[in-house]
Order: structure tokens, then sequence, then C-alpha cells
């Protein structure tokens, strides 16, 4: 797993999204993980696949450590449509400011892996993925 992670962390950071997509696709074939189901979410928004992005991003919703981060993208994935859907950002923005209270309580395994999960809103993951 940890060689995955890093292949998968030198695809994202080099912006070879599809290569991204195709490994994370070929792992999640082997069962479901959410860790590279968020990246692959992230991926495929870089690749304007907004719909699938969202999909990936929504099943994540069964995984508290990766609630934040996870409604965090899909107000990013949202907003990226030409005519956003305001009352759905609106809705995931409650939802974000209603689990920001405990989001220490939220995250939970791999400190590593909860760095990414927490930076992602920050913008320290883009500086770290560059």
């Amino acid at each position: 797993m940890e060689l995955l992670k890093a292949q998968l962390h030198y695809y994202l950071r080099e912006h070879l999204w599809h290569h991204a997509i195709e490994l994370c696709s070929e792992e999640l074939k082997q069962g479901r993980d959410p860790y590279i189901s968020f990246w692959r979410s992230y991926a495929l928004s870089k690749e304007n696949s907004l719909i699938e992005a969202i999909r990936d991003a929504e099943s994540l919703d069964g995984y508290p450590e990766f609630y934040y981060s996870s409604t965090y993208a899909l107000i990013i994935y949202h907003s990226m449509y030409p005519n956003p859907d305001q009352s759905k950002i609106a809705d995931l923005q409650q939802k974000l400011n209603d689990c920001q209270h405990n989001l220490e309580d939220l995250l939970h395994g791999d400190p590593h892996d909860n760095f990414y999960m927490l930076n992602f809103k920050s913008g320290l993951t883009n500086d770290v993925l560059k």
C-alpha cells in the first residue's frame, strides 16, 4: 500500500491526472478504499469529469475520517460547474460548518493520511502536490 500511495502522490504532484485515475481505478477493483476514492475524485475533477468526481466524493459519506474533506471537495466540485447549484453549495457549506467544531473527533487512522485531509481546505495540499 505504501508503494501505491507513493506512486499516486507522484502522479498527483506531477499533474498526471489520467495516470492517477487509472491507478486508483485498478486499486478500487480489488476493494473499497476511501483514501483511494478521495484522490480519484480529486484527479477526476482536474480532468473536468465533475459528475464522476462528485459521485466518488459522495460515496465517502460513510467514512467519518473523510467527512470533512469530502464535503469540502464537493463544495469545490459543485462550484466548478458553469452554473453552480447555489442551494446545494449552501447545504454543503452548512454541513461543513456543522462538522468543523468536532473535526478532531472525526479523524483517526494514519496521521500521514490525516495531514492531507486536514490541509485540503487550507490549500496546503495543493502546495504539497505541486
